[in-house]
């Protein structure tokens, strides 16, 4: 986690052994253990807005603008043939209306193979960023050992990659990512991109936005997830002894670090059970966090300076980076009813911050 690696260059696209076979590929939080309530219980001054999604299971929430841009699994791919098993959906909070967003397949794979849609974060109030990964099919239509991954943006005005340079991203991850990507850290002030998978720390690097050569984090043996961003510059992240597990079972430790490189990590909670991911509080000041802490399993906030830990909603969720809205106290999570389909409740925290 202190030093780094020159590497080869990121353009190149190496083969692997590939997870996209199964039905769903994508951030996807542990089997949820208890099953949530059909009304969320929530913690004196929280105030919840339930809202209806697209078909499907809601993986992860990012907060966009105006827009929560949701990545939803489809887990009929591998059966029904759809080429794609996770995809990007947009609401725009002004007019409720649902639209899948256009990403083109990825040009290393072409339309003959298994695409994913990972991790989408807040780049600004109108560019996200997301990791795009795909497998060509063999001969019996199944996924190959030909991985593909790619960084990659998409401009919400547009609707279509930005046309600014600076905002453009299309970096090929070398080698590729063959388990599912926990969390991008974005540096506006370097142009760097921190990605990690928690199931081979030695993958763990850092990519310019531009291109270029990936730097490879020397992990210090932690196995890294839930990776977010704070507008100051720091990273927040989860992270345990390599071979501890899938992530979000067991137990773990919240970190904050300095910067793309996660330079000078401190421990801000230890040996947390079944802690999943964190996103920031706009003012840097709060760490949102699910996990199985003093009140059960629930979503929390952790003053980063005090270690204040304040119940928002019991259940299970998954923070991820931009789940919290880019102005205010609200945070945007995906929530599972008891009879499997989706929500996404937005949870605004303002009176249980202020207290």
């Amino acid at each position: 986690m202190v030093s780094a690696v020159a590497h080869s260059p990121v353009r190149v696209v190496a083969l692997v052994l590939m997870a996209l076979a199964g039905a769903a590929c994508g951030y996807t939080p542990a089997p949820a253990t208890p099953t949530n309530s059909p009304t969320p219980v929530l913690a004196d001054g929280v105030v919840v807005t339930r809202l209806k999604g697209p078909p499907g299971e809601i993986a992860q929430v990012a907060w966009v603008g105006d827009s929560l841009i949701l990545q939803v699994l489809d887990g009929a791919a591998a059966e029904t043939g759809d080429p794609w098993s996770s995809r990007l959906w947009q609401l725009p909070l002004s007019r409720m209306a649902l639209r899948e967003l256009p990403i083109a397949y990825d040009r290393a794979c072409g339309t003959a193979a298994r695409h994913a849609i990972e991790s989408p974060v807040r780049v600004n109030d109108h560019i996200l960023m997301y990791m795009q990964r795909c497998a060509r099919l063999d001969a019996n239509g199944q996924p190959s050992a030909y991985h593909a991954a790619t960084l990659m943006s998409f401009d919400l005005l547009t609707q279509r990659a930005p046309a600014a340079e600076a905002d453009r991203v299309d970096v090929a991850v070398s080698p590729p990512l063959n388990a599912e990507v926990n969390g991008i850290f974005i540096d506006r002030a370097t142009g760097m991109v921190t990605v990690v998978e928690p199931s081979d720390p030695e993958h763990n690097h850092v990519s310019p936005m531009a291109g270029g050569a990936a730097r490879y984090l020397d992990g210090g043996g932690l196995s890294i997830w839930g990776l977010s961003s704070a507008p100051d510059g720091r990273a927040a992240f989860i992270g345990r002894a390599a071979g501890g597990g899938e992530p979000g079972t067991g137990k773990a430790s919240l970190y904050v670090a300095d910067g793309p490189e996660l330079t000078r990590p401190r421990e801000v909670l230890a040996g947390v059970q079944d802690l999943t991911g964190t996103a920031w509080s706009n003012d840097g000041q709060w760490v949102a966090f699910g996990a199985k802490f003093k009140n059960g399993y629930g979503l929390y906030v952790v003053r980063v300076e005090t270690q204040e830990v304040r119940l928002v909603a019991e259940g299970r969720y998954w923070p991820t980076g931009s789940a919290w809205a880019p102005v205010g106290e609200r945070i945007a999570q995906p929530y599972e009813l008891p009879d499997g389909t989706w929500e996404i409740h937005i949870l605004d925290v303002a009176a249980l911050l202020a207290r």
